[in-house]
């Protein structure tokens, strides 16, 4: 329903209820002011659409400001916000700190960029693991932790993204662990 219609429908309903006010305390004369109140449960009824619309549409507008700076780049692991970005070759990158504080691991990345040179990046200051390599990694973790994190990323991060680069026919270099 449109604002218009809406503000429209509430300002008839308070005017009939005005109306039925008046008509009460004009019909029970001296007790009219108590048989008042029977009819405030009808301004509850007839505003309730506009009061509960407002409030849905401030929620929205709080949420759309709250998350506008990651534009469709959040991700959420049992509470845990995960800031994924991704490239125009439609590759996600997973921070791995987020990798380190959610799976429990101590992999350093220093030795990420040792052991998949083409599958970790510096985006600012912080390491990220490439969406395959970060499947890759967790599947050879045991910690309940990371397995827990592996069946989410593939779900919700590595899958929706081969999917992508499979329809629009991107092939990426396969990052297999490097050997010292």
């Amino acid at each position: 329903m449109q604002y218009r219609k809406l503000f429209l429908f509430t300002a008839l309903g308070l005017a009939c209820c005005l109306a039925f006010s008046f008509f009460i305390r004009s019909v029970f004369g001296p007790a009219g002011r108590y048989a008042v109140l029977l009819s405030y449960p009808l301004y509850a009824l007839v505003l309730w659409p506009l009061v509960e619309r407002l409030t849905v549409e401030v929620i929205d507008r709080t949420r759309h400001a709250a998350l506008k700076d990651v534009q469709g780049c959040f991700y959420s692991y049992q509470g845990f916000p995960i800031k994924v970005i991704e490239d125009a070759d439609h590759c996600r990158w997973v921070p791995t700190s987020a990798i380190r504080s959610i799976a429990g691991v101590s992999t350093t990345d220093h030795l990420f960029s040792k052991l998949y040179p083409s599958g970790w990046r510096l985006f600012g200051s912080e390491g990220h693991l490439r969406d395959d390599v970060l499947g890759a990694y967790l599947a050879s973790a045991a910690s309940p932790k990371a397995i827990g994190l592996r069946n989410w990323a593939q779900r919700a991060i590595v899958y929706p993204a081969q999917k992508v680069r499979a329809r629009l026919g991107i092939v990426i270099e396969p990052a297999t662990e490097a050997r010292p």
